[in-house]
């Protein structure tokens, strides 16, 4: 790599100097004839102005473009379409339930709590875990509606067979009458 680099002469060792090409490219500056303002293909909807010879311009107005109307911004027409006919359905349109606060839902349930009973429960949590325990648990193995496991949700939340919410069956399908849903004592 010294060698390459280094031309080694008798009385000197100096770096080699390598002929250099230079190439001169001329500027060419294009012939501009007048400044204009580039218009879109579309030209029913823009004044175009420019300075050429050919187009005279009778005076010096900003460009100006048509207001685009709903169906343009929209793209389509099948968007804006309304059906004004009634439906041949009947819509039977229910009551809506009432809101209430927190409060109001705690107080209007059933069984509720002396303060007095509230302080024997929290003195007695022995009887507290046995009430809790006397809850069936959820097994999906002990499912008695087979295929239900496709209507659930979640795969761990399952209704207690002893308070579950049986639907009328449709059509001899034991299916239909599943819904993941238990009875509450107490409420209602």
């Amino acid at each position: 790599l010294f060698l390459s680099s280094h031309r080694i002469t008798k009385d000197k060792v100096g770096p080699v100097e390598e002929p250099r090409h230079v190439v001169v490219q001329p500027i060419i500056r294009p012939a501009v004839a007048g400044v204009g303002i580039i218009q879109p293909e579309n030209r029913d909807h823009h004044i175009a102005e420019t300075d050429s010879e050919h187009t005279p311009s009778p005076s010096r107005s900003p460009m100006r473009m048509k207001g685009k109307g709903l169906l343009e911004r929209r793209g389509s027409n099948a968007s804006l379409t309304l059906d004004l006919n009634r439906s041949q359905e009947n819509i039977h349109c229910g009551t809506p339930p009432k809101e209430c606060s927190a409060e109001e839902y705690l107080q209007s349930a059933g069984k509720r709590m002396t303060r007095h009973q509230l302080r024997s429960v929290l003195k007695d949590v022995k009887a507290l875990h046995t009430e809790f325990w006397e809850i069936p648990m959820n097994h999906p193995e002990n499912v008695v509606v087979a295929g239900s496991g496709t209507k659930n949700r979640y795969k761990t939340i399952l209704p207690n067979e002893s308070t579950r919410v049986h639907l009328y069956e449709k059509n001899g399908d034991p299916l239909s009458s599943y819904i993941n849903a238990n009875y509450i004592r107490g409420y209602g």
